[in-house]
């Protein structure tokens, strides 16, 4: 199709470590795949296979993510280590639980933006209804390991809709090894980085950070983490901060103005890709 021929001109004047394919929520993905003809899937994968290649950054997350489970291309990707929990899926909230220098090194900016400000390793999230539950099937990321894939988990899902993992697990009739862990904690898939031998990758990812409800965050590490960010941002955080009449008032301007920072990185970060 054209626009991906148009598309692929394009990047091919910029930095591979610069770009990223984004695959949102859209009636066109779902559990069944990707809509559209044989032909239409063709180019998707095409597409993934363009910027994968050259080294680039591809994320997909709940819905699309259902999508690209479904119609994972072995000769694109290497071998799938994803598994899709069947059902509902998530309809109101989920936590998560994470490693935070792990995540502030990971080359996701948004993420180690998460890293940066939560020292305590946690974060809440409303889910919109059938929002993906997935994890890593360890006999299958052998399996893509020793086809050159390296599999990082970066982020669990201990709780989701009020139940642990392992509930889900049971609920959704699925045995076998299937938790995955990191932070010092077990849970299902949120956010996983499958990078290819080219040096592609692809970030997968649960939820959406427009959702956020609660970050693990200190008043201290905020401050921090807007000052580096940028010092006019980090006084205007100071100052409202200052200016809060109570604790919970406090606590509210913490939350809100930390989930903008994560909301306002960019999706990949080129200088933590060049360590």
């Amino acid at each position: 199709m054209a626009i991906y021929e148009s598309l692929a001109a394009d990047i091919r004047h910029v930095a591979a470590e610069s770009v990223v394919l984004n695959f949102e929520c859209c009636g066109c993905c779902s559990e069944t795949g990707f809509a559209g003809d044989a032909r239409e899937s063709a180019e998707i994968w095409r597409a993934i296979d363009t910027f994968i290649s050259r080294g680039s950054f591809v994320m997909a997350s709940d819905f699309s993510l259902k999508a690209l489970i479904h119609d994972w291309q072995p000769a694109v990707l290497g071998p799938n280590p994803f598994v899709q929990l069947g059902g509902r899926g998530c309809g109101a909230s989920f936590e998560l639980r994470f490693d935070p220098a792990k995540l502030s090194s990971c080359p996701s900016a948004q993420l180690a933006a998460v890293g940066a400000l939560c020292e305590q390793g946690f974060a809440r999230s409303h889910a919109m209804p059938g929002t993906i539950l997935y994890a890593v099937d360890e006999s299958k990321a052998a399996a893509a390991t020793a086809a050159g894939s390296c599999i990082e988990v970066l982020t669990v899902v201990a709780r989701a809709d009020g139940m642990t993992a392992t509930q889900q697990l049971s609920l959704a009739g699925l045995k076998g090894p299937l938790l995955s862990e990191t932070g010092g904690a077990q849970g299902l898939a949120g956010h996983v980085l499958l990078t290819r031998p080219s040096g592609g990758m692809l970030l997968t990812s649960m939820g959406h950070w427009i959702e956020l409800t609660r970050l693990g965050v200190t008043e201290e590490s905020l401050l921090s983490a807007s000052m580096s960010h940028d010092a006019a941002f980090g006084q205007q955080v100071s100052t409202e901060l200052g200016s809060a009449r109570s604790a919970e008032e406090r606590e509210a301007v913490v939350q809100r103005y930390s989930s903008k920072m994560v909301q306002m990185s960019s999706p990949c970060s080129p200088a933590a890709r060049r360590r």
